[in-house]
């Protein structure tokens, strides 16, 4: 059944990209992409297409539990979330598995939101532009299925029916160049006649 599902599916997503920012608001930073999926008429179905999608570690992580924007030798640590109070973290294959109502005549397509927030930055970093990249099969994966929607649904990265598609994007954020001077208290003490300098 999957050679017949080839080419019927997409998922597209967008760049993600916190902005321009100085060091002192790296940290708790959000931002946030978009990911259209879905897939064309012409499966017998139930009425639903699960979708299931997967993000593993990008170009510049170490692991999909430990994810960094790098620019040279600095990192900045960040992660990505399938809801809004970020709470949940991708991982891959990840459980990240939902219905989009589907039509044998027209199919089915929805738009998901992927959540990104900057975790922690070292101290010093340099300016510049921090990325990390998806464009890989084992970065970013995308499971369609509609033979057994919606009961049960499939379990991410083990279904036998689907026709995956990996969809390509980019995680950034602009260090901008900043300065700062901290000072502390200056005291001279008690003077009573002022007759020269006091240090």
């Amino acid at each position: 059944m999957a050679a017949a599902r080839r080419g019927r599916c997409v998922a597209n997503a967008s760049n993600i990209s916190f902005g321009a920012l100085g060091v002192g608001s790296l940290a708790g930073a959000v931002a946030a992409g978009s990911l259209y999926e879905g897939c064309a008429g012409g499966w017998p179905t139930m009425g639903n297409l699960t979708a299931c999608n997967a993000i593993g570690a990008g170009s510049n992580s170490a692991s999909s539990t430990s994810r960094t924007m790098t620019n040279g030798g600095y990192a900045i640590a960040y992660n990505l979330y399938s809801d809004a109070a970020m709470t949940k973290p991708y991982d891959y294959p990840g459980a990240d598995a939902f219905a989009i109502p589907y039509s044998t005549r027209s199919g089915g397509y929805a738009t998901t939101t992927t959540y990104a927030k900057i975790l922690s930055a070292p101290a010093g970093i340099a300016p510049g532009t921090y990325t990390d990249s998806y464009a890989a099969p084992t970065q970013a994966w995308v499971d369609f299925d509609t033979w057994a929607t919606p009961n049960p649904q499939i379990t991410c990265g083990q279904n036998q029916f689907y026709q995956g598609v990996a969809p390509s994007f980019t995680v950034s954020v602009t260090v901008l160049a900043s300065c700062s001077v901290a000072v502390g208290a200056l005291n001279f003490g008690a003077a009573s006649v002022l007759t020269g300098n006091v240090d």
